[in-house]
């Protein structure tokens, strides 16, 4: 499926990257462009790494309770929850349910965290020949596990469906998967007590399937949308369920979209007039219309490998974490790249603690707590969290 195969990218770390070979060059898509400032030499930020040997690499989600959540599994291939408590870098871990009657269980990921307290789960029951894809909430507070089932409109067809599990800016919990009908896209709105309250399926022939969804104003959900016929365009899907498709230029690829609730930024890969694959950020304006913040820092031509999801802070400053030199000033091949007010851009740049100095982080988007540090969970050569100090 495309959004989980978005979701479990997993890039290298290396200290050199092999370049393919430019595309064709484009044309400059017709958007408004705003003037960005150039990087500066880039500070060498703080970098440590919490050893969690259980953690599985799927990502980590902030709950309500203030812990970093991540799915894990034990060395007797046991489901479970792992969760951190940053002020103190203490772990605990929680069993779920590993089996049913004349069955079993497998969590796939993806998770997400409502505002109410749970930690939400896709899994798939498998009894023989048959499967079921059901979700699971657990309770941070009683360590409870509670089971809803997907919606029957949605396609069981492997561990890789559903797609993806998102929380919007009001708190609910939205799920994707595919049309079992149609295979197009499906979207699925919960209330925190596990309450279906919207469902909406992509009936566009523009719009035939959903990237991974980004929180917008007023509890919408906004997601790259396009179809395998090649239109291109951004999906918003409001509260209640009404999806709006905004076409834009084809020639500008969509990679994924940042929403912090107010906000939605979008991350763009296209070749300029030299052939250079660059990386352009974009402000999404409520009409649809692009604006044009920032470009991603050049190496040799390119800027390349975005490694994670990019992700809001509080104060509404975007962080993605990046490999390459960045113009010469990320001497370590790895750097996170702000883009903060006024959409004023700079390089951080860290060096990966020992015996992680050639490692794998998950692309999903990492964490970005209070004090103003960012969280990714890592592996290879052992799994842990690293944490950023990034002011």
């Amino acid at each position: 499926m495309l959004n989980r195969a978005r979701r479990l990218l997993i890039a290298t770390l290396t200290a050199s990257t092999a370049l393919a070979p430019a595309a064709p060059a484009l044309a400059a898509p017709a958007v408004a462009a705003a003037g960005t400032s150039a990087p500066a030499k880039a500070p060498v930020v703080k970098a440590a790494v919490v050893k969690v040997p259980d953690l599985t690499g799927d990502g980590l989600v902030l709950g309500s309770d203030g812990k970093l959540w991540g799915l894990g599994s034990t060395r007797q291939a046991k489901p479970l929850l792992v969760a951190l408590r940053p002020s103190r870098l203490s772990i605990s871990e929680h069993r779920l349910p590993a089996a049913v009657p004349h069955g079993s269980i497998q969590y796939p990921g993806p998770t997400a965290a409502d505002n109410a307290g749970h930690i939400w789960l896709t899994a798939m029951i498998t009894k023989g020949q048959a499967q079921q894809d059901v979700i699971y909430r657990f309770s941070v507070r009683t360590g409870a596990p509670s089971r809803l089932n997907v919606p029957r409109s949605c396609l069981t067809q492997s561990v890789d469906s559903p797609d993806g599990l998102y929380r919007s800016a009001d708190g609910h919990i939205w799920l994707t998967c595919s049309n079992k009908t149609s295979g197009l896209s499906e979207a699925v709105r919960y209330t925190p007590a596990g309450k279906v309250t919207a469902t909406v399926v992509n009936t566009s022939q523009e719009a035939s399937f959903l990237g991974p969804l980004a929180p917008g104003p007023h509890g919408s959900m906004w997601a790259v949308s396009g179809s395998f016929s090649g239109s291109n365009g951004i999906d918003e899907i409001t509260a209640t369920g009404k999806e709006t498709f905004f076409p834009e230029s084809s020639d500008i690829v969509f990679v994924e979209l940042a929403g912090n609730g107010s906000k939605i930024i979008a991350v763009t890969s296209l070749n300029n007039s030299k052939g250079q694959l660059v990386s352009c950020y974009f402000q999404v304006e409520p009409n649809g219309k692009l604006r044009r913040i920032a470009v991603a820092p050049n190496y040799q031509g390119y800027n390349f490998h975005l490694v994670s999801t990019p992700a809001f802070d509080a104060h509404a400053n975007l962080w993605q974490f990046m490999t390459g030199r960045a113009d010469g000033h990320a001497v370590n091949d790895e750097y996170f790249y702000e883009i903060g007010s006024k959409n004023k851009t700079q390089v951080l740049a860290f060096r990966l603690p020992k015996p992680w100095s050639n490692t794998s982080v998950s692309a999903a988007p990492p964490p970005v707590i209070a004090d103003g540090s960012i969280w990714l969970d890592i592996f290879q050569p052992v799994n842990g969290i690293l944490r950023i100090k990034l002011k």
